[in-house]
């Protein structure tokens, strides 16, 4: 006997109206924001006090005001609200990422060029951030680098606004396996405490050459808030120490501290 799917079905329909509500709430509070601008500008201090007074992430902030520029019409809204996207298909298709996506500054590709011998993989790019890396192999957002094996000498530049615990972790467990023969990460300076880089501070080495600039995806040079670090697993330590030193302190067997976050 088949199944009654109706209640199901109906249950589906109060989630995607759900969604529906909330992306239009979202797009209403991106309006607003750009109804603060002056000029091109949000007010100093603006999204400060709001991700203090919503506990949403500054990035989450940028996402509403990219989601109302860019649906700037009713009728453009409309369709993608009918369309029936979650926030996170519009946020990861529709929409272009905002501060996550930092390319990789050229001044530390030849180094890391030099200490692995070879880039024979870059797990976390895109066709134009690879015109810099220069990685004989690279995965860009389709291919998800976090599901594909990796193999030989790794320079990896993960995503930032929280999401460096995943790729920190498949570079261990592919380092681990052997697929992995020497690695170079450039991180997030601020979360070498965290709780689950302590493998990596327990195996690896540290680099810390303070902040560096960057350029986002529209090629316009950035500086994130915090000081980078830049962490090397594999055998040839001395020539990581010897190379990368000329940027900042090497460190290694950092004591593992809790994960404030």
């Amino acid at each position: 006997m088949a199944l009654d799917l109706r209640p199901a079905l109906l249950l589906e329909e109060k989630i995607v109206e759900h969604d529906r509500g909330s992306n239009l709430a979202r797009w209403e509070f991106g309006r607003w924001l750009l109804d603060q601008r002056k000029g091109k500008k949000l007010p100093n201090g603006l999204l400060a006090e709001l991700v203090a007074a919503t506990g949403k992430s500054r990035s989450e902030l940028q996402y509403r005001v990219q989601f109302a520029e860019r649906y700037s019409t009713k009728k453009a809204l409309s369709k993608v609200l009918d369309s029936g996207l979650s926030w996170h298909d519009i946020i990861s298709a529709a929409l272009p990422a905002p501060s996550i996506d930092w390319w990789t500054p050229e001044d530390f590709i030849e180094p890391a060029r030099e200490v692995l011998g070879s880039i024979d993989l870059d797990p976390a790019s895109c066709a134009a951030a690879n015109e810099v890396v220069k990685a004989t192999d690279f995965f860009d957002i389709s291919k998800d680098g976090l599901l594909q094996p990796w193999h030989g000498g790794v320079w990896m530049n993960p995503p930032y606004c929280g999401k460096a615990k995943r790729w920190v972790t498949k570079l261990l467990d592919e380092h681990e396996s052997g697929r992995v023969d020497a690695a170079i990460a450039l991180l997030n300076g601020d979360r070498i405490a965290a709780e689950w880089m302590g493998p990596l501070r327990r195996r690896g080495l540290l680099c810390f050459p303070g902040r560096i600039s960057f350029r986002n995806p529209q090629g316009e040079p950035g500086k994130p808030r915090n000081d980078s670090a830049i962490a090397y697993l594999g055998p040839d330590r001395e020539g990581f120490m010897d190379v990368f030193s000329r940027y900042g302190d090497i460190v290694h067997c950092l004591r593992p501290k809790r994960d404030a976050a």
